[in-house]
Parts: C-alpha cells; sequence; structure tokens
C-alpha cells in the first residue's frame, strides 16, 4: 500500500524478485538506484530511466567485466558477519552500497581508496512507458 493505493499484489518471492514500481522495491529494503537512458528498440529514440540494483546484486571485481562494468574507488568498508558492506563511489560520483559474501570479500582483498568496478548482476529498470 502506498497512500491508500494498492501497489501489487503477489507473493513474497513475487514481490520482491519481480517489484511492480519504483515504490515497492524501495520499499523492501536497501538499493542502489542509477539513471540512465532506455533505447526501446522497437522506437526511435530513448527516454530516462531510472535502474535499481539491490547491493547483493552487484557484483565488484577489480577489472572491469566489459561494458556492464562501472568504474569506482573504495569509500569505507563494513564487515558483518556472512558478508562486507563495500561503499564505493564511482566515477559519476554516485554513492553505491556493495554486499560481497566474506569468502569472495577475503579473496578480492579490498582496501580503502583502492580502484575497483561494479558490474549488475541482475537490475530493475522503471521508467514512464518500460520496466524488466
Amino acid at each position: 500500500m502506498n497512500q491508500a493505493k494498492i501497489e501489487q499484489i503477489g507473493t513474497p518471492d513475487e514481490v520482491f524478485h519481480r517489484p511492480a514500481s519504483e515504490f515497492v522495491i524501495d520499499f523492501l529494503g536497501s538499493v542502489n538506484v542509477f539513471s540512465g537512458r532506455n533505447s526501446d528498440i522497437q522506437t526511435t529514440g530513448s527516454e530516462q530511466a531510472k535502474v535499481y540494483v539491490r547491493p547483493h546484486e552487484l557484483q565488484i571485481t577489480r577489472d572491469s567485466l566489459g561494458q556492464s562494468s562501472i568504474g569506482a574507488q573504495v569509500q569505507r568498508i563494513h564487515r558483518a558477519g556472512a558478508s562486507a558492506k563495500v561503499f564505493v563511489q564511482t566515477s559519476k560520483d554516485q554513492s553505491v552500497r556493495v554486499d560481497v559474501p566474506m569468502n569472495q570479500f577475503q579473496l578480492l582483498e579490498l582496501g580503502i581508496g583502492q580502484q575497483v568496478f561494479i558490474t549488475p548482476l541482475q537490475a530493475h529498470v522503471f521508467s514512464a512507458d518500460y520496466e524488466i
């Protein structure tokens, strides 16, 4: 519910993995929001879109994994139980949180100030007429 309006009906799994709106994905926990343009292959041109990626849906690496990788610098690290929360600043000056399983975090040997790349493993795109 959002201001007396039903935003989505479904099982918890459906709502979490296939949110129907920006409100739903934001309501269900931490999320990183990126701005971009959506190019629809059915039309000419593109429109502004917001890309929502949960912290555990990002991969962090020392090397780029291709076009979808974004350059960033490690700003701070919070080790918490089975995962580490790694806070980075992208090359476009955006703060992003990446949740990294502890075994992977230890292999990466990340440090403050280190240059890294973040790559979305899954994303939810919302614009006026488009969503995935």
